[in-house]
């Protein structure tokens, strides 16, 4: 059964769409992570989803349309953990916590016990049942984040909207805050929509994976699928190595940066050589314009100029490659004046 049906959402802001037609089906009881470059959409179209940003098209939740929902209404379906959360210092937790019940209370109410109780049964899943007490303001930033999610499941919604929802965790509270959301993921069938950057957690844990670019949806499926070495360097400009692990995979930057500067610095010793060898053999007599040894060492400076170009361009050695790349051509120019003398030109 679908959860949310997305069709033909757009977010314009500042007069450009930041999400751009998107059409998204999410299954009830799903794991879908959004993933992306930076500035790809997927935190403003988390923000749609829960109608705190304006847009266009339709998003429906349950089959019924959420621009006719109530606010407090859609707060009992969907709970957001954002990646920037408002968290007052002076509030203690419990009553941070206690917030996610609000949607649950009619006008002027106070919590109850059943509220007090899911409040507290978030507490303990989080590993923060001796917090309650503690201002927000003492507490580190790992600890924090489980705050935050910690209110989300009080709220006892069946979606849940995580924006970096590890951000600020180490790597033992990543995996016991992912591990939580899956096994309550399974136990009471919520639907998990959560942008992630981290994209080996991503494939660890979600069943299915989103890839935006510019606002659009540019691939949709598995992540062993989604997540391929030539797909990553499309979107996000980064070589990669992609491991298999325990049946899902693992995506491992690979350096690039020192074997292709190596490269470049060889062509450039190359270049160097055929230039002074060409000027010198023409300036002290040693070859003839027309000589098969000139002809090579033209060549090859000539050759070397023109992939030092190429490669500045790829790897963004801008500022010094351009330099050295005047002070060849240049060294071109003299070799070719040089020759035009020796002819009586």
């Amino acid at each position: 059964m679908s959860a949310l049906q997305l069709t033909d959402v757009t977010v314009v802001l500042g007069g450009a769409p930041v999400v751009d037609r998107v059409d998204l089906t999410f299954d009830e009881g799903g794991w879908v992570a959004l993933i992306g470059p930076n500035g790809a959409g997927k935190t403003t179209l988390l923000r749609a989803i829960a109608r705190l940003v304006p847009f266009s098209g339709s998003i429906e939740l349950e089959g019924r349309p959420t621009a006719a929902m109530r606010r407090s209404e859609l707060s009992r379906l969907i709970a957001v953990v954002p990646q920037d959360p408002s968290t007052p210092p002076w509030m203690t937790v419990g009553e941070y916590v206690l917030l996610g019940r609000t949607p649950h209370l009619g006008p002027l109410a106070k919590e109850g016990r059943l509220d007090l109780e899911a409040a507290a049964r978030a507490l303990e899943r989080l590993d923060l049942s001796g917090f309650g007490e503690r201002p927000l303001g003492t507490l580190s930033g790992g600890e924090k984040q489980r705050v935050v999610v910690a209110r989300a499941l009080a709220q006892e919604a069946r979606i849940i909207l995580l924006d970096e929802p590890t951000a600020a965790l180490d790597i033992g509270h990543q995996q016991q805050a992912l591990d939580l959301l899956d096994a309550l993921r399974l136990e009471s069938e919520l639907t998990l929509v959560a942008a992630m950057h981290d994209l080996t957690l991503a494939a660890q844990y979600a069943e299915r994976m989103v890839l935006l670019d510019h606002g659009r949806v540019v691939a949709d499926g598995l992540p062993r699928d989604v997540l391929t070495e030539e797909t990553i360097a499309r979107h996000y400009g980064a070589a990669i190595d992609i491991v298999p692990v325990d049946g899902r995979v693992a995506v491992v930057p690979r350096r690039t940066t020192h074997s292709a500067g190596m490269t470049l610095q060889i062509v450039q010793i190359v270049c160097a050589i055929g230039i002074v060898a060409a000027f010198a053999s023409l300036q002290f007599g040693l070859v003839k314009p027309h000589d098969s040894r000139y002809l090579l060492a033209n060549l090859v400076s000539s050759a070397g100029l023109a992939v030092t170009a190429v490669l500045t361009v790829q790897l963004g050695f801008i500022i010094t490659n351009v330099l050295w790349a005047l002070v060849s051509a240049a060294g071109l120019v003299a070799v070719a004046r040089s020759r035009r003398e020796s002819q009586g030109i």
